[in-house]
């Protein structure tokens, strides 16, 4: 059975898979000219999540646990570099075998006990 992880811990199956692997195919991919620019404010709530000073690789790897939900992808910023680095991040989260590729990228950046506190979140993030 294909499984769809967006970007939290639990999979969806079937239709729910089918409806959200579609809806962010609309998304990744299209150029940025086609974008509204976000407002002031959105821009500012997604620059408190990120940290533009690391790769979007690295940002997976240590902060993509707390991320259920992912729409940043959907606009254009006014910071110098942010798109590129939100478009970067987008599609590491969005194309196949997201579980494996933050698995290889938490053992490059991370400690072991980075690894098992991240690990331990995404068992059980309540």
């Amino acid at each position: 059975m294909v499984e769809y992880h967006g970007l939290g811990h639990r999979s969806l199956t079937g239709r729910a898979f089918l409806d959200a692997a579609a809806v962010e195919r609309r998304y990744v991919g299209r150029a940025m000219d086609e974008r509204p620019l976000a407002t002031p404010e959105y821009e500012q709530d997604a620059l408190s999540r990120f940290r533009l000073n690391l790769s979007a690789e690295e940002f997976a790897a240590r902060f993509g646990h707390h991320f259920a939900l992912f729409n940043f992808q959907k606009y254009r910023y006014r910071t110098p570099g942010m798109t590129e680095w939100v478009d970067r991040l987008s599609a590491f989260f969005f194309a196949e075998g997201l579980p494996a590729r933050l698995r290889a990228v938490r053992e490059k950046y991370l400690t072991d006990e980075e690894i098992a506190k991240v690990e331990a979140f995404e068992r059980d993030p309540f």
